[in-house]
């Protein structure tokens, strides 16, 4: 099941490049503004539903052995030193709206305004509240499941020294750990679903495809870097 799952992995990334092509194209594209708005919306669906079936797709894996899943033994050690529980933190979705729309807001030239005139950098305040308070939302959710990962990793001592608590750890523990993966994965596509929702379409393909190139481009440098070590 764990090769399984990460043979999976490597096609769903396959496929977000080419979903990230695709992003990159319908923005350069010109059209009335509900055409393309239309095209957009149809593009950045397609995104947020790959996203969604991955983590499906980890569910299911994570069921069924969760400690393998968690392990991550196709991740580099780059990625691995900044996992929130098995992946990205759903607070840096945020941060990827509001690092933008301030560098966009530094921006003085006219001509780069104009540009950029449909991205990140012309949020409304309705806007702004909305990603605000999936941000919000989210940093409390991320504290909680931090909390309960740290009381899962206090019980698990407690079960290593007193052995005779075996079946505890075997069933009870990795039942928790499974709860706890598995909500922070909830929280991660719901994150990104509520930010996505605040935006208009050409805002959230921007978005996306900060968000994807971060992804991408963290796994091409572990790479690198752990090959320049061998």
């Amino acid at each position: 099941m764990t090769t399984t799952f990460q043979r999976y992995t490597e096609k769903w990334e396959e496929q977000l490049r080419e979903l990230v092509k695709n992003l990159k194209k319908c923005r350069n594209q010109t059209a009335t503004v509900e055409e393309n708005n239309n095209r957009l919306l149809r593009v950045v669906e397609k995104v947020v539903t790959h996203l969604s079936e991955y983590y499906r797709v980890k569910s299911v894996a994570t069921q069924h052995n969760v400690l393998s899943v968690t392990a991550v033994p196709r991740c580099t050690s780059i990625e691995r030193s900044l996992h929130w529980i098995n992946g990205w933190r759903p607070t840096n979705a945020g941060h990827i709206v509001y690092a933008e729309a301030i560098r966009l807001e530094n921006k003085k030239d006219i001509l780069h305004r104009l540009y950029t005139r449909a991205n990140l950098g012309n949020l409304s305040p309705l806007q702004f509240r909305s990603i605000a308070f999936a941000h919000c939302e989210a940093d409390r959710t991320q504290d909680r499941l931090s909390a309960d990962l740290f009381s899962w990793q206090k019980d698990i001592s407690k079960a290593m020294i007193n052995m005779e608590e075996e079946v505890d750890f075997n069933e009870k523990l990795l039942e928790r750990l499974v709860d706890i993966q598995q909500c922070a994965d909830e929280l991660r596509v719901k994150t990104v679903e509520d930010i996505v929702e605040a935006l208009t379409p050409p805002q959230a393909v921007d978005f996306l495809l900060i968000a994807t190139r971060l992804h991408l481009g963290l796994r091409v440098f572990g790479l690198m870097h752990d090959s320049s070590d061998e």
